[in-house]
């Protein structure tokens, strides 16, 4: 009894004392093991931060130090991706060039250039300055680059060349045609569904029809038939939403451009580069289109070496393997279609923000068809002989220009001079195009939407006006292979409009405040 008592107030059966004191040890040593790795965790942070801050202080007075900029940004990248975050970079980028001048430091090794003369010279063709990690952000397949994200430059110019003849219209069947026919479609929906009348009021999402037509119409060039945006009114495979959803990523990944090198690093495994990188077996976005381009692509015979199809085919018969045609049929898409209808959208919203220009331009389109001097539809060879036309397409991209990314280079090895300042090897510099459409050439009244001044410049400044304008699409090897495209679309979009006489479809139905809205997205 005494014993049961015993085992009864200690709590222990016969032969676990043993267990009990290992057991308490083993705590003692995990404790101490988890001090020691905690006390570890905070002296490596402490000396990471310690070595961040000398290494930004060293940085900040020894490189770069002569060029003006933002004070924190001379220090961190946090300053620039709190830019991009606002989501409003070309207003951050004109706010930080007109303060600082045309050269500004915007990062500890990342310039901005907004000089336009400095920024052809970058540009050129024989300019030593090389594409920088920037890019790498835009890639769609982590072990192939795209047209894009390219940046060995004789690979650059081989794929430009073999998709210069897709990109032009050369190689497609049809190429004005297929810009008419979406066009008019555009026109006829509008005109049977939207159109409104005394008793009813049908507020038009221009801007959503807009794009719906760029879709399908890159759609239509590059498959030979278009996906059905604007005949379904809606966003085909998720595409527009994904892309939307997605680019602010990328953006920073172009910021922190570290971060592309794991990513990298985690594509090589199969099912996180399912997760992290467009993939055939998504249901929406590039991986499905994607799919759908290789499916197309399996169906198709080889094309012949003089025939005439779709872009995709040019692709092909030009050298292009599969795999690399599949990645640059979906980049096209996302750059041609955003920036076409970007450009479109942001020149309606200018025209019918002025009517002044609005009334010009309708007498203009008005009289080349009174007088028989268009076709019907317009061909974009006549619409290029109407100067007030011209004039608006030229002044609606400069005051918005479709793309405003900074598309870094790098410094060559022996350094250069930028406006006036010594620049070392390997810096960063990326182009201001939004501050470079309100240089002085313009004249005095930059910031304002005035198309007369296409008119009324001399010959020596319009030349001057167009060489800054054109960098709106690039210059030397890397002017856009889209522009023509873009130009066509804008070119047969107002007078096919006004030609069908849908009652004060840009002055009444238009609604401004939708279309600001999508242009600030």
């Amino acid at each position: 009894m005494s014993g049961d008592a015993v085992t009864v107030g200690s709590g222990l059966t016969p032969g676990t004392e043993g267990q009990g004191a290992f057991v308490a040890a083993s705590r003692v040593i995990l404790a101490n093991y988890f001090s020691s790795l905690s006390r570890t965790t905070q002296s490596i942070a402490i000396l990471w931060v310690l070595v961040f801050l000398v290494s930004a202080v060293f940085v900040r007075f020894t490189r770069l130090s002569n060029v003006p900029g933002p004070f924190w940004a001379a220090y961190t990248r946090l300053w620039l991706s709190k830019q991009y975050y606002s989501g409003c970079l070309y207003q951050k980028y004109h706010e930080t060039s007109r303060r600082w001048g045309p050269l500004v430091r915007i990062a500890p090794n990342r310039l901005l250039l907004a000089d336009p003369e400095a920024t052809m010279e970058m540009l050129s063709s024989r300019s030593r300055y090389e594409r920088g990690p920037w890019y790498d952000s835009f890639k769609i397949d982590p072990e192939r680059p795209n047209i894009v994200s390219q940046r060995d430059r004789p690979t650059h110019l081989r794929m430009r060349y073999q998709m210069a003849p897709g990109y032009s219209g050369k190689d497609i069947a049809g190429f004005e045609g297929i810009m008419d026919t979406r066009i008019v479609d555009l026109v006829d929906r509008i005109s049977t569904n939207w159109i409104s009348r005394p008793e009813r009021t049908l507020p038009l999402d221009i801007g959503r029809w807009i794009r719906h037509m760029t879709m399908d119409t890159i759609t239509h060039i590059s498959f030979g038939k278009p996906f059905g945006y604007a005949e379904n009114d809606r966003d085909i495979m998720e595409f527009t939403s994904v892309m939307e959803a997605l680019l602010p990523i990328v953006l920073h990944f172009s910021v922190f451009t570290e971060l592309n090198n794991i990513l990298r690093l985690l594509a090589k495994v199969g099912c996180l580069r399912r997760v992290l990188f467009p993939h055939h077996t998504h249901k929406k976005g590039l991986g499905r289109l994607r799919a759908v381009t290789k499916n197309i692509m399996a169906s198709r015979s080889p094309p012949l070496p003089d025939t005439k199809s779709d872009m995709l085919d040019s692709f092909l018969k030009n050298g292009l393997s599969p795999q690399e045609a599949e990645s640059e049929m979906a980049i096209g898409l996302v750059a041609g279609s955003d920036t076409t209808s970007t450009g479109l959208r942001a020149t309606v919203l200018a025209i019918i923000s002025n009517p002044l220009v609005y009334r010009k331009l309708q007498v203009e389109i008005d009289t080349c068809i009174a007088d028989g001097q268009v076709s019907s539809p317009i061909k974009d060879s006549e619409a290029r002989k109407m100067p007030y036309l011209q004039a608006c397409i030229y002044e609606g991209l400069r005051c918005h220009p479709p793309l405003v990314l900074p598309r870094e280079r790098v410094v060559p090895p022996e350094g250069d001079i930028i406006c006036g300042y010594k620049i070392p090897a390997g810096t960063f510099v990326g182009v201001n195009v939004w501050t470079s459409q309100r240089h002085d050439i313009f004249g005095e009244d930059p910031e304002v939407f005035r198309p007369e001044r296409w008119l009324e410049a001399s010959d020596e400044q319009l030349r001057a006006m167009k060489k800054t304008w054109e960098l709106i699409f690039g210059h030397g090897t890397t002017k856009c292979l889209g522009q023509q495209v873009a130009l066509m679309t804008m070119n047969k979009f107002f007078p096919e409009v006004s030609w069908n006489h849908l009652p004060n479809i840009l002055s009444n139905i238009l609604w401004i405040s939708v279309i600001l809205a999508k242009l600030n997205r």
